[in-house]
């Protein structure tokens, strides 16, 4: 792991200042906040790929999380884990509804 320790651990400052910006601003984040946060998405994104961290479709969806957080705000008010928790409880009620209704149960 020599030679990937420099870039996973770029990777990890990126995100600590990710969460830094974040949490310095309210539900209004200025543009030149936004785009710092776009810098470090894609500085965590080069890093962690050269560092060998598997980049799943997750990794993906964090370029759109930014992308949203100009338009709806910081995702410290409202990606949280307690819409996690209510994901996972509607997921379970899907899971156990029989097969051929789980759908239109679960709406």
């Amino acid at each position: 792991m020599g030679s990937q320790a420099g870039p996973l651990i770029a990777a990890g400052e990126s995100l600590v200042e990710y969460f830094d910006v974040l949490s310095s601003h309210g539900h209004v984040i200025p543009r030149s906040a936004v785009q710092r946060l776009y810098d470090l998405c894609k500085r965590y994104l080069r890093m962690a790929t050269e560092a060998g961290v598997s980049m799943k479709p997750k990794a993906h969806l964090f370029m759109h999380l930014v992308a949203l957080t100009a338009y709806q705000g910081n995702p410290s008010f409202y990606a949280t884990m307690q819409y996690e928790v209510m994901n996972a409880l509607s997921a379970k009620l899907v899971r156990l509804a029989h097969w051929d209704v789980g759908e239109a149960r679960s709406i």
